[in-house]
């Protein structure tokens, strides 16, 4: 079987974790200098204290952004060839089952030992890491950014009458909380601006990036046992443009038995196959000794499962806002604060419960969190995952 991305996130649950709690770390950090227990005698004083706080807060980031990431790329080492072993061990079963069969004349060296191999890990590995250095940097712009923020809105308001200090402070840490901490930005070809927070960031980045790697490693184990067919998964709920190839034989080279793979299913783009996002993979396929594993399912079936796993995306994303809402309220003493988006989260978590049950979805626990220690069920995943 090919790697999923269930076994992509349990060899990569405690990288998760490091940036989960970074945000976490940050947010708190900024919050604690803006206690609503705390009103000032006067605002202008006030404001300069905290422009004069940014050096040491800016310390205290680098500070916390380091001791946090400071394992990160070891962990992505450990974890990248780790999923290669097990994807390239995946793919030889079939190659010697098939040569035991006549459809090979000669084996390959191991998949493990080819230099191929070791270039592809070493190359994702590389990139995977300097996509980290960048986040950090981003992470650590975009905390000055809202400890100034922060700091002027409450200025503002305050000074104008529209709050008192500590109205002003839940509205200006809930807007921080809200947007949480950048740590990639993206602009599409139309000029289209998204930022992800830094959390979000490096688990898209993870798993596209080991999606990737699996298929690199596939493709060159292919080619070094002299394959070339392929068999697409397919999955209720793919978005509607690889729903059309989902499935589906093709061939890496040419396309005179079957539609060439680079070019239907856009291998190496990020719309394509192991591109962003996707759950999809591919199998070696020996036509006249293999039969076709996958079903190409109802398109319009199919879009309406995608649509109730979006709504579910969403309802993660809400409830992951009220859980930072919390830390942001506790580091700046509003209890009260605090208690809402408790009770708020609760209500969504309800209607995530009942939204998946009435859909028949699988609830993933780890795109609800903000940041924790790696449970035992993690633990035990990553063990039975691993080759």
């Amino acid at each position: 079987m090919a790697i999923t991305k269930k076994q992509i996130d349990a060899y990569n649950a405690s990288l998760y974790t490091l940036y989960e709690n970074l945000q976490n770390d940050l947010i708190d950090e900024i919050c604690s200098h803006f206690r609503v227990d705390a009103p000032p005698s006067a605002m202008d004083e006030w404001r300069f204290q905290r422009l004069a706080e940014m050096g040491g807060f800016t310390r205290s980031a680098v500070q916390i952004i380091a001791k946090r990431t400071g394992s990160a790329p070891a962990l992505v080492e450990k974890a990248a060839r780790g999923l290669g072993v097990a994807t390239v061990a995946a793919d030889d079963a079939k190659y010697k089952k098939a040569r035991t069969k006549g459809y090979f004349k000669t084996t390959p060296v191991p998949a493990a030992s080819s230099a191929g191999f070791q270039r592809i890990v070493k190359e994702s590995t590389r990139s995977a890491t300097a996509y980290l250095n960048a986040t950090h940097t981003t992470a650590l712009q975009s905390s000055k950014k809202a400890f100034t923020d922060v700091t002027n809105q409450v200025y503002l308001e305050v000074t104008t009458g529209v709050s008192t200090y500590a109205e002003a402070v839940r509205k200006a840490t809930r807007k921080l909380a809200d947007a949480g901490i950048t740590g990639a930005t993206y602009v599409s070809k139309t000029g289209r601006v998204t930022r992800s927070q830094v959390d979000v960031a490096v688990r898209r980045m993870v798993v596209t990036s080991n999606s990737q790697l699996a298929g690199q490693l596939q493709i060159n184990r292919a080619k070094e046992w002299g394959s070339n067919f392929v068999e697409t998964s397919s999955h209720m709920g793919a978005r509607p443009s690889h729903a059309v190839w989902q499935g589906k034989i093709f061939q890496l080279e040419g396309h005179d038995r079957y539609p060439n793979f680079y070019e239907e299913c856009h291998f190496g783009q990020g719309d394509g196959i192991k591109g962003y996002n996707c759950q999809h993979d591919f199998y070696p396929f020996f036509p006249g000794l293999s039969t076709p594993a996958f079903d190409h399912y109802n398109e319009k079936k199919n879009n309406a499962q995608y649509a109730a796993e979006q709504k579910q995306r969403t309802y993660e994303n809400a409830i992951r806002t009220q859980k930072r809402r919390a830390v942001a309220a506790r580091a700046t003493g509003d209890a009260g604060e605090e208690t809402a988006a408790r009770v708020k989260l609760g209500q969504l978590q309800k209607a995530l419960r009942e939204h998946v049950e009435r859909n028949g979805l699988y609830r993933d626990p780890a795109r609800e969190q903000i940041g924790k220690k790696v449970t035992a069920l993690e633990k035990k995943m990553r063990k039975e995952n691993k080759p």
